[in-house]
């Protein structure tokens, strides 16, 4: 129920929004088939790339495909729920990341912000 109105209100703010995922082509039309197509700038699924998450060089990979997305240089944001193959590796890629604890149980390492709902992103782009 938060995906959407999330995705809305990341939309309103001009925040250009990608799909990076350890998938392969069938993740565009499902997302498409949800209605959800339209949110992206751009998916990237691994199948496309020579490594997949977690692994660093397919950070950089996608950094260098998202290169100049938001036009002000800044690194790209992951946002996903695990710490070991999205938001760890995100960091220490030098992208900016965050986990996504809906339960609200885990432990998050210092430095790495949390939500439980995606609709605390737009509060954090903003």
């Amino acid at each position: 129920e938060d995906v959407r109105p999330a995705l809305r209100a990341l939309r309103v703010r001009g925040v250009p929004l990608a799909v990076f995922s350890n998938w392969d082509a069938r993740l565009p039309p499902i997302l498409a088939a949800l209605g959800l197509g339209g949110y992206f700038c751009r998916v990237i699924v691994s199948i496309d790339l020579q490594a997949a998450k977690p692994s660093r060089d397919a950070f950089a990979t996608v950094a260098r495909q998202l290169a100049g997305v938001d036009g002000d240089g800044s690194p790209p944001m992951m946002v996903g729920d695990r710490l070991d193959h999205d938001v760890l590796p995100a960091l220490a890629a030098d992208w900016e990341a965050v986990w996504l604890d809906r339960s609200g149980l885990g432990h998050a390492p210092d430095g790495v912000l949390v939500v439980r709902d995606l609709r605390e992103l737009a509060e954090l782009t903003s």
